[in-house]
């Protein structure tokens, strides 16, 4: 019980970064910022609720398997979705001064 206490606390903090990443980008419009991160966070929402399902079920299960990929499914939501979403849902292209178009 305590290792499947250990993924909720460890994925409390997603939104947290995911947000924060949203903010940092200065050169994109409010609303852009405000949709990517409403979209952002129910989906990290969503993931982290089936986090918690899958580590509980297998405790309850009393699955190593399941354990395993509730845990292999956490570190992924952990480090690496939050950058994801950042990418995916805002035009950070259009932030990057290389990337503009100078000619005009």
């Amino acid at each position: 019980m305590d290792k499947a206490n250990a993924i909720t606390e460890d994925i409390s903090l997603n939104p947290v970064v995911f947000i924060s990443l949203v903010i940092a980008v200065g050169a994109i419009p409010w609303r852009a910022k405000l949709r990517a991160a409403i979209v952002g966070t129910a989906i990290l929402t969503a993931l982290n609720s089936l986090t918690v399902f899958l580590a509980f079920a297998s405790f309850y299960r009393n699955s190593e398997r399941l354990w395993t990929g509730s845990e292999f499914l956490s570190l992924t939501i952990n480090f690496f979705v939050p950058i994801l979403l950042w990418l995916v849902l805002l035009p950070i292209r259009s932030a990057f001064s290389f990337f503009r178009d100078n000619s005009a």
